[in-house]
């Protein structure tokens, strides 16, 4: 991030190259910066990168409008037709999208220097069982 902006991947994992978790593995090897970014609006943090069929923009910008209404949105930005994003390259006739990744939350926390466990999310759960995280915190 540089003044709130998103401006490049500083590393990329692909899932497919990989075992575990890239988020986990960045917030072990201290490579965000949540609490800076919080701060000052210049730092490092969690994004995935997906690529779509360029035909599904429409219809992918309309679900994620839907998603903000709601506030379920952690679409981070939408690209253009086979142009880069973020300095990361985009196959021809796809869009990428660019996602804020879920576990920047737990990277501010061990920025802070407390301890945690995470274990990446394995199953599904029934939205209706899902919690405010303001509820949890009052």
């Amino acid at each position: 991030m540089n003044r709130h902006t998103p401006l490049r991947f500083t590393e990329v994992i692909h899932y497919n190259a990989s075992s575990l978790d890239p988020s986990e593995i960045f917030i072990r090897a201290g490579m965000t910066s949540l609490n800076e970014v919080v701060k000052t609006g210049d730092g490092e943090i969690l994004a995935n990168f997906r690529e779509i069929p360029s035909l599904c923009q429409p219809v992918a910008s309309q679900v994620v409008h839907q998603l903000k209404t709601l506030d379920l949105s952690s679409v981070f930005l939408i690209g253009e037709t086979s142009q880069p994003v973020c300095e990361v390259n985009v196959v021809l006739n796809r869009i990428a999208i660019v996602l804020l990744g879920g576990l920047n939350p737990i990277a501010a926390v061990v920025e802070k220097g407390i301890p945690v466990e995470n274990h990446s999310m394995s199953t599904l759960i029934g939205y209706h069982q899902l919690k405010n995280y303001r509820e949890i915190l009052s």
